[in-house]
């Protein structure tokens, strides 16, 4: 019995010494790991020449729940005040951190985690609160074009893409 012990306490001490090898690696942030880098991004920040891509300034189909500011469904992100990106990313960040914790994570279709999406999108969401903080005269006016999202009466989105049926 105690060579089984022994066996025991040799395999803990294993596992308790890659535990901790793998928390001093982590970068300091108040014990909460920020994202990491995906292949879209390299760090934890992305640069503004991601920001002048079409894509980076998507539309606003929901707030995060904890924005108590006014709406900014409807918006793009360039339209959004820093505040409200700093929100987003908190609750992007947050569903990353539970997304590591799903076991087996969820799969898109490509076979990818899709806590990276979510880590992607709190980068992208501080990206736009930096270059907002850093230039407020950078926020684009609202476009008047039929790309705006739209609510109707029922509360659903709808998109006026210019497709004739």
């Amino acid at each position: 019995m105690s060579d089984f012990s022994q066996a025991q306490l040799t395999v803990l001490r294993a596992l308790a010494d890659g535990i901790l090898a793998g928390i001093q690696r982590m970068p300091a942030s108040n014990g909460v790991p920020r994202p990491a880098p995906t292949a879209q991004g390299s760090g934890d920040e992305l640069d503004d020449s991601h920001l002048d891509k079409p894509w980076a300034n998507k539309i606003v189909k929901k707030d995060p729940k904890r924005w108590t500011g006014t709406s900014m469904v409807g918006n793009r992100y360039a339209d959004c005040p820093p505040e409200w990106h700093d929100t987003n990313a908190g609750f992007y960040e947050w569903k990353w951190r539970k997304g590591l914790e799903e076991n087996p994570p969820r799969l898109r279709d490509d076979g990818k985690p899709w806590y990276e999406n979510d880590a992607f999108e709190a980068k992208l969401s501080r990206a736009w609160a930096r270059r907002l903080r850093a230039n407020p005269e950078a926020r684009e006016p609202a476009p008047d074009d039929d790309t705006r999202l739209a609510i109707n009466e029922t509360n659903t989105y709808a998109v006026d893409d210019g497709i004739p049926f």
